[in-house]
């Protein structure tokens, strides 16, 4: 997770943007951020499952004027062009694979945005270290990738 959030940090910072990596929940952080820069808009991933349905509908009654925009992003097909609803989505890959493949394409991806517009006061912050979660180096070495990607 480190080397994947830390590449698109260094991605935001080619096209002017910064990552603001927070260390506490998403539901702590997120009402601070709107708070302290006056956001009004939130654009983020949709969810299905009850326990992040429940967390997103508590952060939208603590920010009722803050507007939230889902996209859906969790498959290559898109929910809505698959012949099955969420709920009935077949447990097996090729179950799920061969219809969908036959009945769907994916859709276009968002493009790359070529440049961003970011808040001057808004600076970048550091991926957490493990010991920020209490563990130490002997149990975090193993999590680490076998693999550096460049």
């Amino acid at each position: 997770m480190e080397q994947s959030v830390n590449n698109l940090k260094a991605n935001l910072k080619l096209i002017g943007g910064q990552l603001t990596i927070g260390i506490e929940s998403a539901r702590t952080t997120i009402p601070e951020l709107v708070q302290q820069f006056q956001i009004t808009d939130i654009y983020a991933e949709e969810e299905y499952a009850n326990y992040e349905l429940n967390r997103i509908k508590s952060l939208r009654e603590e920010l009722p004027e803050t507007e939230f925009h889902f996209f859906w992003g969790k498959t290559l097909y898109h929910k809505d062009d698959i012949p099955f609803s969420t709920a009935k989505i077949p447990l097996t890959s090729q179950a799920y694979r061969i219809p969908a493949g036959k009945e769907s394409e994916p859709r276009k991806t968002l493009d790359i945005p070529k440049k961003l517009n970011p808040i001057k006061k808004v600076k970048a912050t550091r991926f957490p270290s493990y010991k920020d979660y209490g563990f130490t180096l002997k149990e975090y070495k193993p999590a680490r990738p076998i693999r550096q990607w460049r």
